[in-house]
């Protein structure tokens, strides 16, 4: 584990702080970017919480570069998050921002961090950091430590989230990935996922968006008319 985990460290180039500035401005805010390079997905040896019949031991995967919403939308700080989703309910909202749904590989990544965690915070499950589950009351970023290495918050608790991924080429049905009320010390792993019907909604089932780095500016909202704007009625 540890082995593959460096090796992945080492070969991905890390963008500087003024890199990653530099692209985040071209796109909305409040999304974080995740450079293009390698990532550990799928579960560990040492993880005592893996469903070893389930999930595929891990394999290092190459992505693309991309932007992944900070929070879970509306993607806001203490914000609550958008529930009651159906998949394509989800999809919709996300392109209608100039946006798109992440796959599940795309969240695993935003999750594990640039040191491919077990869970975003770390490799040892903590209910500190992100809670037992999902909590009574809930606002994104409300657990400040409940955040990946990449910066991107509450993937390791809270709510699920819908992500592009259909299961077993079943396009009716999609992974979710992240919170567990059952079992957080399992279902809070990074690793971990679920599919529930396109269809489903349910008070547990959030989502975030992603972007790819070459998509075009999102033009911005037109100005609302002021009052008193135009002619006055019946004027000619």
């Amino acid at each position: 584990d540890q082995k593959v985990r460096t090796d992945v460290r080492t070969a991905h180039t890390m963008p500087s702080a003024a890199e990653r500035e530099a692209v985040q401005a071209q796109h909305p805010k409040g999304m974080i970017y995740i450079p293009a390079g390698p990532f550990v997905s799928g579960r560990f040896h040492m993880d005592p919480f893996a469903n070893k019949g389930a999930e595929a031991l891990h394999d290092v995967v190459e992505l693309e570069g991309y932007l992944i919403d900070a929070f879970e939308h509306p993607n806001a700080m203490n914000a609550p998050p958008t529930v009651r989703v159906t998949w394509d309910m989800a999809k919709d909202t996300c392109e209608a921002e100039g946006k798109r749904l992440c796959s599940a590989q795309e969240w695993e990544k935003a999750c594990k961090g640039p040191r491919n965690n077990i869970y975003a915070y770390g490799n040892t499950f903590d209910p500190d950091f992100c809670g037992e589950g999902l909590p009574s009351e809930y606002a994104s970023g409300a657990l400040k430590e409940c955040r990946s290495d990449w910066g991107v918050f509450d993937m390791s608790g809270g709510f699920k989230e819908w992500t592009a991924t259909s299961m077993a080429g079943d396009e009716a049905r999609r992974m979710v990935k992240g919170g567990s009320l059952s079992s957080p010390e399992k279902g809070t792993r990074c690793a971990y996922a679920t599919d529930e019907s396109a269809g489903y909604n349910h008070p547990t089932i959030a989502f975030r968006c992603c972007r790819d780095v070459d998509a075009p500016p999102v033009a911005p909202p037109e100005p609302e008319p002021e009052e008193g704007d135009g002619e006055a009625e019946g004027q000619p």
